[in-house]
């Protein structure tokens, strides 16, 4: 059984992570197909390898999204994070401050990153 990861939903993306990010030295986004982009991890010991799959909004919702990564060998299962940071099963404890932190800097970074790359 695979491990449920938080699937990240904003207003205009919805994040389906493939591992933990924390082994990344830094990141690259990819174009895969109209609407969906990848966040492609770096370490010391790869060349490279899917981290997240993000998905426009507009143009997929969550069951679409969650078919095109099944149809391309990725991870579709994933618990879906409440806005208040809790998971649907959540012990009450809150997440770490930091973690949002880290999340909300990947997410920026990756949005000005997604800027300077041309597809």
């Amino acid at each position: 059984m695979v491990k449920a990861l938080p699937l990240d939903v904003t207003t205009n993306t919805l994040r389906f992570r493939q591992f933990d990010p924390k082994p990344c030295k830094r990141f690259r986004n990819k174009r895969f197909t109209k609407g969906v982009m990848g966040a492609i991890c770096f370490t010391d010991v790869n060349g490279g390898k899917t981290q997240s799959v993000i998905f426009d909004r507009d143009e997929f919702n969550i069951t679409e999204a969650r078919k095109w990564l099944r149809d391309h060998d990725f991870i579709s299962t994933q618990k879906r994070l409440n806005p208040s940071g809790y998971s649907r099963k959540s012990s009450g404890k809150s997440n770490s401050p930091l973690t949002w932190l880290l999340v909300i800097g990947g997410v920026i970074g990756l949005s000005i990153l997604s800027n300077k790359v041309r597809y």
